[in-house]
């Protein structure tokens, strides 16, 4: 990250969304020491991993968090740019459990900040608990896992109406970009110790990283970075074989997909066009995941499923395959080839 920020030498901040720590509250104080190597203002959000335990409700819940670094909810300014955090942890004080829900106090004082925003303009909310999931994309009308996703997300958007609305959120260890509407875009980032620091890949096959966002007057660009890659490795892709269930086909994770990307592939050179986009898991690290597991300390680890796979089927078995990417601002990728 310190690279990165030398990397692009223009003025900097950073979000972390939640989960700084992981239920040791010992582990504050070297953490913030550590993040001042950053040389520029890190902004937090309290993670389900950050919460005061054993209260008698959800308000006891962010004390630590308070002491550490602030109020759980806040906004400021940056540019042109509003930025708004929220904790959408709500405790539910039965030893460790937890919902994705944004509070009346919570929703009361949105409801007023944002009043002094001028609709149109670009708001940033950070929060831990994802508004989204694969499970309500292929079924909208679903209420969506309690512990993944917000539970009262219609309220946020009608908020949300009269700006161009990004949401930063964590939580899952994969990444996924989610269009929500016309002015909402969610981006849930994957994890930067990809799955619980057992290995540096998230549950998705996306490996560990960061977001990096360039926001520049009203306009707002986006990538992936792979913690020790370059800007550029933006996809893997597997030859034929690797998945049981697709023998036949090559297969390509796109971490950073959403519905603006594009992907195709050349069979010896010739561009055969865009390739199949499905939903399953990443075919290499199922198998990883499998055989590591025993060895970890956190065994229930598992993979989990993604529709930011694709395949296509070569003519023959020696084909020689390239796989490219195109993002939604027009940048080309080569996919690397994992053996």
């Amino acid at each position: 990250m310190i690279r990165t920020i030398q990397e692009e030498d223009v003025p900097t901040y950073a979000f972390v969304c939640g989960d700084i720590v992981f239920d040791k509250p010992e582990l504050f104080a070297p953490y913030k020491e550590i993040v001042t190597r950053l040389a520029c203002p890190v902004f937090h959000t309290k993670g389900n991993h950050d919460m005061a335990y054993g209260g008698w409700s959800a308000e006891t819940s962010p004390t630590i968090f308070r002491k550490e670094f602030g109020p759980e909810f806040y906004s400021f300014n940056r540019g042109n740019t509003h930025y708004v955090v929220l904790d959408d942890v709500m405790y539910t004080s039965n030893a460790y459990y937890y919902i994705g829900y944004l509070s009346d106090r919570q929703t009361n004082w949105l409801k007023q900040d944002l009043s002094f925003v001028k609709p149109g303009s670009n708001v940033i909310l950070m929060f831990h608990i994802p508004v989204w999931s694969l499970e309500l994309k292929e079924n909208p009308s679903a209420m969506g896992s309690l512990f993944n996703c917000l539970q009262n997300r219609e309220h946020l958007f009608e908020l949300l109406k009269p700006f161009n609305a990004h949401i930063f959120s964590g939580h899952n260890h994969s990444n996924e970009n989610y269009i929500l509407a016309t002015n909402i875009f969610e981006h849930i980032h994957g994890g930067i110790c990809g799955s619980w620091w057992q290995s540096d890949i998230c549950t998705d096959g996306t490996p560990a990283g960061y977001a990096v966002y360039n926001i520049q007057d009203d306009q707002i660009d986006w990538h992936y970075r792979t913690t020790g890659k370059e800007a550029g490795y933006q996809a893997t892709w597997y030859a034929a074989g690797t998945d049981p269930e697709r023998p036949e086909a090559v297969i390509a994770n796109v971490w950073n997909w959403d519905p603006a990307w594009e992907v195709v592939w050349y069979e010896n050179g010739e561009l055969k066009g865009k390739m199949e986009q499905y939903k399953g898991v990443d075919p290499y690290y199922k198998p990883y995941f499998e055989q590591n597991r025993a060895n970890w300390i956190h065994t229930w680890i598992s993979v989990t499923p993604t529709d930011h796979l694709f395949y296509a089927i070569p003519s023959h078995p020696g084909a020689t395959i390239t796989i490219e990417v195109t993002d939604r601002f027009g940048k080309k990728y080569k996919a690397i080839q994992l053996k």
